[in-house]
Protein backbone atom coordinates (compact mmCIF):
# COMPACT_ATOMS: atom_id res chain seq x y z
CA UNK A 1 0.00 0.00 0.00
CA UNK A 2 2.84 2.90 1.36
CA UNK A 3 4.69 1.82 -2.65
CA UNK A 4 1.51 2.34 -4.38
CA UNK A 5 0.94 5.59 -2.87
CA UNK A 6 4.74 6.54 -3.27
CA UNK A 7 5.15 5.13 -7.16
CA UNK A 8 1.49 7.25 -7.58
CA UNK A 9 3.59 10.23 -6.06
CA UNK A 10 6.17 10.23 -8.34
CA UNK A 11 4.32 9.57 -11.20
CA UNK A 12 2.37 12.68 -10.26
CA UNK A 13 5.65 14.44 -9.78
CA UNK A 14 6.95 13.66 -12.78
CA UNK A 15 3.94 14.48 -14.58
CA UNK A 16 4.00 18.18 -12.75
CA UNK A 17 8.09 18.63 -13.54
CA UNK A 18 6.79 17.64 -17.14
CA UNK A 19 4.34 20.64 -17.09
CA UNK A 20 6.30 23.20 -15.92
CA UNK A 21 8.77 22.20 -18.32
CA UNK A 22 6.93 23.18 -21.07
CA UNK A 23 5.64 25.95 -19.95
CA UNK A 24 9.18 27.26 -19.16
CA UNK A 25 10.13 26.39 -22.54
CA UNK A 26 7.17 28.59 -23.82
CA UNK A 27 7.95 31.58 -21.42
CA UNK A 28 11.75 30.88 -22.94
CA UNK A 29 10.88 31.26 -26.34
CA UNK A 30 8.79 35.01 -25.94
CA UNK A 31 11.43 36.21 -23.72
CA UNK A 32 14.00 35.58 -26.25
CA UNK A 33 11.95 36.70 -28.99
CA UNK A 34 11.14 40.26 -27.15
CA UNK A 35 14.43 40.71 -26.15
CA UNK A 36 15.54 40.00 -30.28
CA UNK A 37 13.22 42.68 -31.02
CA UNK A 38 14.57 45.11 -28.24
CA UNK A 39 17.95 44.61 -29.76
CA UNK A 40 16.58 45.51 -33.10
CA UNK A 41 14.98 48.19 -32.51
CA UNK A 42 17.78 49.71 -30.26
CA UNK A 43 19.99 49.79 -33.11
CA UNK A 44 17.47 51.39 -35.40
CA UNK A 45 17.01 53.97 -32.85
CA UNK A 46 20.20 54.58 -32.36
CA UNK A 47 20.85 54.82 -36.13
CA UNK A 48 17.86 57.04 -36.70
CA UNK A 49 19.25 59.79 -34.23
CA UNK A 50 22.49 59.54 -35.17
CA UNK A 51 21.42 60.49 -38.69
CA UNK A 52 19.04 62.83 -37.38
CA UNK A 53 21.51 64.79 -35.26
CA UNK A 54 24.16 64.30 -38.36
CA UNK A 55 22.11 66.12 -40.37
CA UNK A 56 21.00 68.82 -38.02
CA UNK A 57 24.68 69.79 -37.81
CA UNK A 58 25.24 69.92 -41.05
CA UNK A 59 21.95 72.13 -42.16
CA UNK A 60 23.03 74.29 -39.37
CA UNK A 61 26.84 74.59 -38.89
CA UNK A 62 26.80 76.93 -42.08
CA UNK A 63 24.50 79.60 -40.70
CA UNK A 64 25.20 79.79 -37.08
CA UNK A 65 28.77 78.35 -36.38
CA UNK A 66 30.21 75.07 -35.61
CA UNK A 67 30.05 75.88 -32.38
CA UNK A 68 26.10 76.75 -32.01
CA UNK A 69 25.51 74.19 -33.97
CA UNK A 70 27.27 71.29 -31.74
CA UNK A 71 25.89 73.23 -29.35
CA UNK A 72 22.45 72.53 -30.01
CA UNK A 73 22.72 69.52 -31.28
CA UNK A 74 23.89 68.54 -28.19
CA UNK A 75 21.12 69.67 -26.43
CA UNK A 76 18.65 68.08 -28.44
CA UNK A 77 20.59 64.27 -28.13
CA UNK A 78 20.63 64.76 -24.63
CA UNK A 79 16.51 65.38 -24.99
CA UNK A 80 16.48 62.29 -26.95
CA UNK A 81 18.88 60.44 -24.17
CA UNK A 82 16.44 61.69 -21.76
CA UNK A 83 13.28 60.74 -23.58
CA UNK A 84 14.38 56.82 -24.53
CA UNK A 85 15.04 57.01 -20.39
CA UNK A 86 11.42 57.95 -19.23
CA UNK A 87 10.18 55.53 -22.29
CA UNK A 88 11.96 52.55 -20.32
CA UNK A 89 11.00 53.68 -17.29
CA UNK A 90 7.51 53.47 -18.00
CA UNK A 91 7.81 50.52 -19.56
CA UNK A 92 9.33 48.58 -17.07
CA UNK A 93 6.56 49.34 -14.51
Amino acid sequence: MVFKRLSEFAVHVAGLAEAEGRELRKVVARLGLGFSVTLVGAGLLLCGSLLLLAAMWLGMHKDLGEAWASAITGVVALALAAGAIYAANRISK
